[in-house]
């Protein structure tokens, strides 16, 4: 068994709740550090195949929020790592409570990720260099669109 998954040692004393949350968090720091290093591969990923699709400066303004947010939440749980076996349930509860802030906020920047996608579209007559269609652009392609079906 992995020695980070093991848990602390049952002590008579130590109540049952408070037992659970140190093995609840001492899953949680285990796994958000190799969650990050699959979000970074993502990244990388990512940055080929959206390349030409998506403004670049949004991109890299989306990616850089990306590791802004995932270095902290990953040093954060190194840091929880070794402090769960001593931690009291008040302790554990602020624990839970950073861990789920730092969820939180990498949710929303990669539902980010999505609006920076919807916004640029994918129409090959928009320019690659702009990561919006101007309104004129949208209207010329709406008229084009009313000629054909009308």
């Amino acid at each position: 068994m992995n020695a980070a998954l093991a848990g602390p040692s049952l002590a008579v004393d130590t109540p049952i709740d408070v037992l659970v949350a140190r093995s609840v968090m001492q899953v949680r720091v285990v796994r958000i550090p190799r969650a990050m290093v699959a979000v970074a591969v993502a990244v990388i990923a990512l940055d080929y195949a959206l390349r030409g699709h998506v403004d670049p400066a949004a991109w890299h303004l989306w990616a850089l929020r990306m590791v802004a947010s995932g270095v902290p939440r990953t040093a954060l749980c190194f840091s929880v790592r070794k402090r769960i076996d001593a931690a009291g349930k008040q302790q554990l509860d602020r624990y839970d409570n950073y861990m789920s802030l730092s969820t939180a906020l990498s949710s929303a920047i990669m539902g980010a990720a999505f609006w920076m996608v919807a916004t640029s579209g994918d129409d090959p007559r928009a320019s690659r260099s702009d990561s919006t269609l101007t309104w004129s652009a949208w209207s010329r392609i709406s008229a084009r669109k009313r000629n054909r079906s009308g």
